[in-house]
C-alpha cells in the first residue's frame, strides 16, 4: 500500500456530477477521465501512468451538449502520478493553456 500524499492544492476542488472522458487531442487516443476539478487543474485516472513533468494537448468531449465541438481541447503538465489500485494510476495536471470555451465547459461540470 502506497503512502497517502498531502493534499498541496491552493484552490478548492469540487467533484463532477459525473464523468467526463479525456482524449489525446492529437492522436484522440483515450488517456482517462475527471475525477475532480479545481481552477488551476485537474484530477485524472487512466490505465496508462502519465510522465510528471511532460505537458500534454487533451481534450474532452462532452455528449451532453450537441453545439459544442467534437473536442474541446486544452494543455495541462502532470504534477504527479501515482498508482491507484491494480489497474489505475492517477494524474494531477496543472493548465497551462485552457481557452475560454474550455473553462466555460469545465465550469459547468458542477
Amino acid at each position: 500500500m502506497q503512502p497517502k500524499v498531502p493534499d498541496q492544492r491552493s484552490e478548492n476542488r469540487r467533484n463532477l456530477l459525473y464523468y467526463v472522458n479525456v482524449y489525446d487531442h492529437e492522436t484522440s487516443e483515450y488517456v482517462g477521465l475527471i475525477l475532480d476539478i479545481s481552477s488551476g487543474g485537474i484530477l485524472l485516472s487512466g490505465v496508462e501512468p502519465l510522465k510528471q513533468g511532460a505537458k500534454y494537448r487533451l481534450g474532452l468531449v462532452d455528449t451532453g451538449d450537441a453545439s459544442l465541438p467534437a473536442q474541446i481541447g486544452f494543455e495541462a503538465q502532470a504534477c504527479w502520478c501515482r498508482k491507484c489500485g491494480d489497474d489505475f494510476y492517477d494524474t494531477g495536471l496543472t493548465f497551462t493553456h485552457l481557452p475560454e470555451t474550455a473553462r466555460v465547459r469545465l465550469a459547468s461540470f458542477e
